[in-house]
Formats: C-alpha cells, sequence, structure tokens
C-alpha cells in the first residue's frame, strides 16, 4: 500500500504547480505579462495559482518554457502537471472499478467524508470537501444509471453540500435539479417500491430537493423565488406527512430569503420562529440543539435587516458560551453564527467588537477553505468600513429569549 493515495498525490502535485508559479512570478515577473506570452488569460493564471485550476499537459508544455526560473526547475514543475493528471486518472480509474464492484460502498465513502466535517479540525474539513469533490465527480457518470437510482439521490445531496461548501451555487443548482428530476422519474417508476428506501426516506429526498433549491436561489440573490418556493413545499404531500419535522429547517430557509424582502414584518419573523421553536422541541433528537442554533441564527440576521439590532443580540449571545459544545456545529456552522454576531455588533456601532469577531470568522472560514464564505465576509468586512451604526428605528423593540 502507498503513502499517499492518487486523490492525495493530485492534490499534492496542484499545490506544488501553484506555489512554483506563484514564487516565480512574484520574484521574477507578473501575471499578466506571463499569460500575455503563454496565450492564456490572467485570470485562468491567477486560478491555477489559487488552486482552482490545473493547465492542460498541453497548455503547461507552453507555459513551462516561459516561466522565469531554471530550465530544471522548468522541467520540474511541467513533471508535476504530467504527475497530477496521471493521478487523476487512475482516479477514474478506481472509482470505475470500485462502482462496478460495489456502488453502496462508494456512496457510503462519499457520505463518510461528509460526516467527517461534523467532527473534523478545520484544516482537515477542508481536505475532507476537496476530496469528496473529486471522488464524487469522478464516480458521477457512472452512478447515474437506472439500476443505482436510490443510491443516486444519497449523491446528489453529498455533492450539493460540497459544491455549496466551495461557493460553486450553479453547480450547486444543477446538482439539485437532477436530485428533482430522478425522484420524479422514480416515483412514477416501479424501481422505488425495488429499492432500498421506504416511504418515509423517499419524502425526505423530495423535500430536501426543494429546500436545496431554495438555500441555492437564496444565494443567487433570488430571495423572492425562494420565500415563494417554501409555500410549494409546504403544500407537498411529502413535506405534510411528516411536518412537524420538517417546519423548523423550512422556517430556518424562509428567514434567509426574506431578509431581503422588505413586505415582510417583524412580528411574522418572531411568530414564525416561535412555533419552528416548540415543534423542534417536541420532537427531541439529537439535532435539536444545532436546529435551534440555525433558528437563533437566521432570526437574527433577518432582525438586523430590520435595524432591530437589540434583539439579535439578545437572540444570539445565549449561544457565544456553548458554541464549541453544540453536537454536528461543524466550522461551517460556526462562521455563518460568527458573521451573523460580527453583522449584529457593526449595526450596534461596536466596531472593534466587529473587527475581532471578523477575524475570527476569516480565519476559521480558510482553515476549512471555505471559499464561499470567505468571498461574502470579504465583501462585509468592506462594507463594515464604510458602514456605521444605523439611525432607523421604525418597530418597538423586543426581545426573543429561546430557552
Amino acid at each position: 500500500m502507498t503513502l499517499l493515495t492518487h486523490a492525495e498525490e493530485a492534490q499534492l502535485s496542484q499545490d506544488v504547480v501553484a506555489t512554483a508559479l506563484a514564487g516565480a512570478l512574484h520574484m521574477h515577473g507578473s501575471q499578466k505579462a506571463f499569460a500575455q506570452r503563454a496565450g492564456v488569460t490572467p485570470v485562468f493564471v491567477n486560478n491555477i495559482i489559487k488552486g482552482k485550476r490545473m493547465p492542460s499537459l498541453d497548455m503547461a508544455r507552453r507555459m513551462a518554457p516561459l516561466l522565469p526560473i531554471s530550465p530544471t526547475d522548468q522541467a520540474a514543475w511541467l513533471e508535476q502537471v504530467e504527475h497530477f493528471w496521471h493521478s487523476r486518472r487512475c482516479i477514474e480509474r478506481t472509482a470505475r472499478a470500485l462502482v462496478r464492484e460495489d456502488a453502496l460502498a462508494m456512496v457510503q465513502k462519499l457520505t463518510d467524508l461528509r460526516l467527517s466535517t461534523f467532527s473534523a479540525p478545520p484544516d482537515g474539513v477542508r481536505y475532507a470537501w476537496d476530496m469528496t469533490l473529486k471522488l464524487g465527480e469522478a464516480v458521477g457518470p457512472r452512478l447515474a444509471v437506472k439500476e443505482h437510482a436510490a443510491l443516486y439521490l444519497d449523491y446528489c445531496d453529498v455533492m450539493f453540500e460540497a459544491y455549496s461548501m466551495l461557493g460553486r451555487h450553479v453547480n450547486a443548482l444543477w446538482i439539485i435539479k437532477r436530485k428533482q428530476w430522478v425522484a420524479a422519474w422514480m416515483e412514477e417508476s416501479p424501481i422505488l417500491r425495488g429499492s432500498h428506501l421506504d416511504r418515509r426516506s423517499f419524502d425526505e429526498h423530495k423535500v430536501n430537493a426543494l429546500r436545496q433549491e431554495m438555500v441555492v436561489l437564496s444565494g443567487l440573490g433570488l430571495c423572492k423565488e425562494a420565500y415563494d418556493l417554501a409555500f410549494k413545499i409546504e403544500a407537498d404531500p411529502a413535506y405534510q406527512r411528516n411536518a412537524a419535522f420538517w417546519q423548523a429547517l423550512l422556517t430556518w430557509d424562509r428567514l434567509h430569503a426574506m431578509k431581503r424582502l422588505p413586505r415582510v414584518g417583524l412580528r411574522e419573523a418572531r411568530r414564525m420562529v416561535y412555533t419552528a421553536w416548540r415543534a423542534s422541541e417536541a420532537l427531541g433528537n439529537d439535532w435539536q440543539p444545532l436546529a435551534h442554533l440555525l433558528l437563533a441564527r437566521s432570526y437574527a440576521n433577518f432582525c438586523v435587516s430590520r435595524d432591530h439590532w437589540q434583539e439579535a443580540r439578545a437572540t444570539l449571545s445565549q449561544y457565544l458560551p456553548v458554541l464549541n459544545h453544540i453536537p454536528y456545529c461543524g466550522p461551517l456552522h460556526k462562521v455563518l453564527f460568527l458573521r451573523a454576531w460580527a453583522q449584529t455588533l457593526r449595526a450596534q456601532g461596536a466596531l472593534d467588537e466587529w473587527r475581532e469577531v471578523i477575524m475570527e470568522a476569516t480565519h476559521l472560514a480558510q482553515q476549512a477553505g471555505l471559499a464561499n464564505e470567505l468571498a461574502v465576509i470579504e465583501r462585509e468586512r468592506r462594507e463594515g468600513g464604510r458602514l456605521g451604526r444605523s439611525k432607523r428605528n421604525n418597530e418597538p423593540q423586543g426581545e426573543l429569549v429561546l430557552d
């Protein structure tokens, strides 16, 4: 058995290619000038340095002689590109073999990688999502066959989360639309009765596919469409058969969309949260503390969007002492909570505290490789430099104490 897997070998070569290119251009040239000589765009060169793209072998053979480094290092750089693509081909061959042998084992491997992100340290989370994406994209086409339809639904869930974590919203929308099409086809065909899925599990897939679409729509700025989709979900028989289970989660999604819709008021949001809170308490499952945290965070974000930072602060401050002890609360949820807390501090005008929290969120997002969250935090950091405390206060303040 080799020390490193093919996926790890590919990641190692990509890191070396990116770092060597960045160092060469920093010391001896510019990205723009190098891109012009190589016949590529500066954006493409920048994406190689950031680890988002890799040059093809033909392109690398054109680029290597142009690098402002020694011929020996040029050859070594090209060798790392070749090693990367060799490792990727090995991953694909391994994936094809595994799918032929046992599709269930492959989906279970992807699911295990996803579950590891809940408890892994931040740098371990980044590794897990990178490996999930590489492995998932390699096996996806082989799983997309009728005999693996039920497993494909699980596969779509994992890939949706991986794409979302890395800020790839278009890919996330694509995979979740595929899941919806597959679920609709399964419901009309005999294959559902012959699969390992019972009715409840299949209903969960259907509702989650619609909820995941809401998340993507909100991420793309289509908040009204996301808000309207919530009503479609509530009318779906799959939701109605287990409404108590879904209410808290759907409220969380809906609040995220509502904060950009001025026609929705604070009283309506408060009523929704209380109802969902009581419903989640009745379930009494292991995920209840995390569900409460998500509701509190979404409600606080909504309060800030309506210039009610006092209520947002009262809601979030209950969770600051216990944030690191909530089950299943991984780096993403912690970063999202810290962002909500930072927005509350900024609305209050506590800019020194805001800077500390933003730095903490940035550090955690960098460690976990949460590219989308880093981009959002950077935008919020720029806005925070321009905005002071809001002066509007159109509704009476209250406190939503969730305990």
